[in-house]
């Protein structure tokens, strides 16, 4: 058995690396399964906080074109320091 803090990074690398290769077979997999499978996920406005990928906005530019708005909020380095 490994300790806690070593098992945490195995299964966090393992993770990344399961993330990366769904992502690469269907670049919108995790965005879809937030919006359409999950219980209570029809909602009016939602509001997507950290849009890291490009293949994210794009999910959401091409499944509700209509609907998508984006703003990108930036911050200089002593600000984000700051936080």
């Amino acid at each position: 058995m490994y300790p806690v803090a070593s098992y945490k990074e195995k299964v966090r690398a393992d993770m990344i690396v399961w993330g990366e290769e769904r992502r690469n077979k269907d670049p919108g997999f995790f965005c879809r399964l937030a919006t359409l499978e999950s219980p209570g996920a029809h909602k009016p406005v939602w509001v997507i906080s950290d849009a890291r990928r490009k293949t994210d906005i794009e999910y959401f530019r091409s499944a509700y074109p209509e609907a998508t708005v984006t703003v990108r909020v930036t911050a200089s380095l002593s600000t984000r320091a700051s936080r």
